[in-house]
């Protein structure tokens, strides 16, 4: 049996199962990853297209080349999703100019493709230039994708202090010097080792460290590059509702039993924003923070309203902190009406907000 064929049927059969997951993920979890469930549904088409095209099926009759760009096309298309969802587990906003570069790359792979596809028509200079840019544009897209999402995980490892993040920006730059590798090797630059194609290698060894990860901890995805330290929630009078600390699993600093910093943080929160609506006369709520290496946000709903205080921020905690908003005002629609507030009243926060935050952290100690 083809070995290609037996590559291609194992990433696609990987491909399905991580795939399925994170649909289950978006559409019964509600989780907000919707450009990561399109690629990673991208990547399950991709994956079967190049079995077909492997599989040597006896008299199969179809264009290989068609089916060579399109699979690719799809691979890159999959890879542009990717880099996107990576930039929104770090910022709030993807940046414009990066956004364009990006298309433009995979506009360009597509164009060349479809040249490359009818080059036997062309000189033989210009057959070269076009599988040149064609192979170029692909590693490109590939090895900013993978470059980026292994920093994203890498400082997850620095800022949370996980070796999850480690392992997996290790298999990350694996895929990435593989592209690299592998767009070499097109130069005519001989990189294999022993007939042993080593860019091809270290794609798989991080293709599959990367995608079986995610099968065993599918949540891990969502865990954001840096340290999110209290968590507060309030009703619509301001009264604190719930309030807890957190930790990352390998932390060794304790806290002491009697700090007030939560009661200094409500009452700061509290008094800033009284302080903003009498000075300016403004009446939209208190947004956000900064200072010194922390930023506290806010995010306000109609009946309560949720607080972070973390080192960043990003879209993915945003979109985090409206879904407690709404969990929080769908379930306690009745309690959060009320003039007065009583922890009994909330006892499933914690629960809203792990759920809405995975892998936030460890509560370290939940104060009220």
């Amino acid at each position: 049996m083809d070995l290609n064929f037996i590559v291609s049927l194992t990433i696609s059969i990987f491909m399905f199962i991580l795939g399925i997951i994170f649909i289950v993920q978006s559409v019964i979890k509600k989780r907000t990853a919707y450009v990561f469930t399109a690629s990673m549904f991208i990547g399950m088409i991709a994956s079967l297209i190049e079995v077909f095209r492997t599989s040597m099926l006896p008299n199969l009759d179809f264009n290989s080349s068609v089916l060579l760009v399109t699979h690719l096309s799809f691979w890159c298309l999959m890879y542009l999703l990717s880099l996107i969802f990576f930039i929104q587990l770090e910022r709030e906003k993807i940046l414009s100019y990066v956004l364009l570069i990006v298309i433009i790359i995979y506009v360009l792979h597509i164009t060349f493709g479809i040249f490359w596809i009818y080059s036997d028509s062309f000189p033989d200079q210009a057959q070269k230039i076009i599988n040149r840019f064609w192979d170029l544009t692909y590693a490109l897209m590939g090895i900013l994708t993978f470059t980026y999402g292994a920093y994203i995980h890498f400082k997850t490892g620095i800022k949370a202090h996980e070796k999850e993040g480690y392992l997996l920006g290790s298999a990350l730059i694996l895929i990435s010097i593989g592209f690299l590798l592998g767009f070499i090797k097109d130069l005519g630059i001989n990189v294999d080792i022993q007939n042993i194609p080593v860019g091809e290698v270290l794609k798989l060894i991080g293709i599959f460290t990367f995608i079986i990860f995610y099968i065993v901890k599918p949540d891990y995805i969502f865990r954001l590059p840096f340290q999110i330290t209290s968590v507060l929630v309030f009703n619509r009078l301001g009264m604190l509702i719930y309030s807890a600390q957190y930790f990352t699993e390998e932390s060794k600093e304790k806290l002491d039993p009697d700090d007030t910093s939560m009661d200094l943080i409500t009452a700061a929160v509290n008094a800033f924003s009284t302080f903003m609506k009498e000075t300016t006369g403004s009446e939209e709520p208190l947004k956000r923070v900064k200072t010194g290496d922390k930023l506290l946000l806010v995010e306000q709903g109609e009946k309560c309203s949720i607080a972070i205080i973390s080192t960043s921020s990003s879209y993915f905690m945003v979109q985090s902190m409206r879904k407690v908003i709404k969990e929080l005002e769908k379930k306690y629609a009745k309690e959060l009406e009320l003039d007065y507030t009583d922890s009994t009243f909330f006892n499933e926060v914690p629960k809203l907000i792990s759920y809405s935050f995975p892998f936030l952290g460890i509560p370290k100690k939940e104060l009220y």
